[in-house]
């Protein structure tokens, strides 16, 4: 549990930047998920 967000976040920053980057492409293309 990350007491800062409150999130419990079951895979590492590596992952979790990965994921943005991913959904910050799904944006600008204005795909859905």
């Amino acid at each position: 549990m990350d007491k800062d967000t409150g999130l419990s976040v079951p895979f590492s920053l590596n992952d979790l930047n990965n994921y943005i980057l991913l959904f910050s492409e799904g944006e600008n293309q204005k795909c859905e998920f």
